[in-house]
């Protein structure tokens, strides 16, 4: 028995390559600047709420008291990095894109380690996630009375870089 064993653990190990440490991702979040003045442009990514749309009777007949109803949906997009050298407040400025759509700048104190992973090809995907905005909450302020109370919570995104 102790044979067989012995057998199963090395083939194990004989068995597994090892990984090639190019191919080991490792995930690095950063924080996004001036994100505050791109929000027409984040808001025109995502995708409607149904939900938001609907009335005060029909929203509590599905449950939704004290809850907030956003008007977007979240959105999970891949995102590109760009570098902008003739940015006007920073010549190492670095746009964050979904697609055409600017949404973002990488902070100033990660473009130095950002634009070293971009020059050495280490990054895999950029992946954004942008949630927030304007929303609704059906508030019961006395048993069977409800209101609706509107807020305008900003938007947050939150950004993801898969490193080799």
């Amino acid at each position: 028995m102790k044979n067989i064993l012995g057998i199963l653990k090395k083939s194990k190990k004989a068995d597994m390559p090892p990984i090639p440490s190019e191919k080991i991702i490792t995930e690095k979040e950063l924080y996004i600047s001036s994100a505050q003045y791109f929000r027409k442009e984040q808001e025109s990514l995502l995708k409607e709420n149904p939900y938001y749309s609907l009335k005060k009777a029909e929203l509590i007949k599905l449950g939704y008291i004290n809850k907030r109803i956003y008007k977007y949906k979240r959105g999970n997009f891949l995102g590109i990095l760009v570098p902008d050298p003739t940015n006007k407040h920073d010549r190492n400025a670095i746009k964050i894109c979904v697609g055409e759509t600017q949404v973002g700048f990488i902070n100033r104190e990660d473009q130095k380690e950002v634009c070293n992973l971009m020059r050495k090809n280490k990054i895999d995907s950029i992946q954004i996630d942008i949630q927030g905005g304007p929303c609704k909450i059906i508030a019961e302020v006395e048993p069977q009375k409800f209101l609706i109370e509107r807020e305008n919570i900003g938007i947050y995104m939150h950004l993801k870089l898969l490193v080799k």
